[in-house]
């Protein structure tokens, strides 16, 4: 209930007339700076070339998956986003493979889920894929 960062331990019982008595925390001014650069940025490459870039970085994925018949268990055509989503056989496997590989992924409702963005490579997916066809 202060606005006097030095003395942050002293709490006051009363409420502020206005909306900020629902403010139950001192508000993350680092973090609105940071998320305003980000969009900056991401406003700056814009919507189509990042859409363009994270098609681009399924396809060496997509393609590991029509080699070898793995069904994709994420939307593909226009509709979809950068989340790229697999079910290969023996998914539990292969997942624990990709975690010592440095591959970020989660195993979710039985499929590997990777978001990779904007600021990933093509060869890092195609890493991705390349973990995914040695761990057969």
């Amino acid at each position: 209930g202060t606005d006097d960062f030095s003395q942050m331990t002293l709490y006051r019982e009363t409420l502020r007339r206005d909306a900020r008595r629902f403010e139950l925390i001192s508000l993350p001014f680092q973090d609105f700076a940071g998320m305003n650069a980000s969009l900056d940025l991401l406003l700056e490459i814009g919507p189509q070339k990042i859409r363009e870039h994270l098609r681009a970085l399924h396809q060496p994925v997509l393609e590991w998956a029509a080699r070898r018949g793995v069904r994709i268990a994420s939307p593909t055509d226009e509709r979809g986003s950068g989340i790229l989503a697999v079910s290969p056989p023996d998914i539990e496997r292969r997942y624990r493979a990709l975690k010592p590989a440095g591959v970020s992924c989660s195993l979710r409702e039985g499929a590997i889920r990777l978001s990779p963005h904007f600021y990933n490579t093509t060869e890092e997916m195609v890493r991705v894929a390349e973990v995914l066809e040695r761990s057969l």
